[in-house]
């Protein structure tokens, strides 16, 4: 994963307000979109609920069963989190507005993590 792809995201998708790469295990934010002005402790707590949804080797998720994509809307925000195929602990957190267009938008962010220029430069 590269700052470039997560900037990609969020330009090609305006309603992409965060754009994070974390490890989900630790609560480490790794990388963001470039443009992002979020306090780090908001970033930590979307590394918090990220982990709690889809769990961790050390804690099962809430609800018990393992996933690798999740979908959390509120009144405000919609939160998307995807597992990295390739490392269980990792995943992309994503803070739009309700208004994004969900379909094109999960398209998008499943590629920016199977992207394979993107490997091996976090």
């Amino acid at each position: 994963m590269r700052t470039e792809d997560l900037d990609g995201l969020t330009s090609t998708h305006p309603d992409c307000i965060i754009a994070a790469y974390a490890d989900i295990e630790t609560g480490v934010t790794l990388l963001t979109n470039s443009n992002l002005s979020f306090p780090r402790e908001a970033l930590d707590e979307l590394c918090v609920e990220a982990a709690l949804t889809l769990g961790t080797p050390d804690a099962p998720p809430l609800g018990g069963m393992p996933c690798n994509e999740a979908i959390k809307v509120d009144d405000t925000a919609l939160f998307l989190y995807l597992r990295a195929p390739d490392e269980a602990t990792d995943a992309l957190i994503c803070m739009c507005r309700p208004t994004v267009e969900i379909t094109p938008f999960l398209k998008a962010a499943r590629a920016c993590l199977s992207d394979p220029s993107a490997e091996g430069t976090a």
